[in-house]
């Protein structure tokens, strides 16, 4: 990762760097066709082991997560805000999920040189380093 956070606050643990991981990144406002994608994508690859990595915002990414979350998989959510504020606030209960199952499922938030510098935006240029590809 370029330029890389001097800090990283998170729940849980870290995705293992040893274990398959996607980014499954689309669409705030898609069409039921892109919602339906994104859930088969997730559930097939984290029912094969695959950690789900996105940014639990809403449409494709907080689907792709709830899916991921839903067959048992690993999800990990990168997060342009604090670790205890739940953005948006229609995914409280993905926010919830995953913090109740540590053991399993993590939201991990990726924090900048300042907390005045830090953004969703910027958060989104570390999922680079979490993940070996991206849907």
């Amino acid at each position: 990762i370029d330029n890389p956070p001097y800090q990283l606050f998170y729940y849980g643990e870290l995705p293992k760097d040893n274990i398959p991981s996607v980014s499954i990144i689309g669409a705030r406002m898609c069409s039921n066709y892109g919602l339906e994608n994104a859930k088969i994508f997730a559930s097939e690859l984290a029912k094969n082991g695959v950690q789900i990595i996105s940014g639990m915002a809403s449409g494709v990414d907080g689907i792709s997560q709830k899916a991921a979350v839903n067959c048992g998989g690993k999800s990990y959510a990168i997060l342009g805000s604090g670790v205890d504020i739940c953005y948006p606030a229609g995914n409280k209960s993905l926010y919830n999920d995953l913090k109740e199952n540590l053991l399993d499922k993590k939201v991990a938030k990726v924090l900048c040189e300042s907390e005045q510098y830090n953004s969703f935006y910027r958060a989104l240029t570390y999922w680079i380093g979490f993940n070996d590809t991206k849907i």
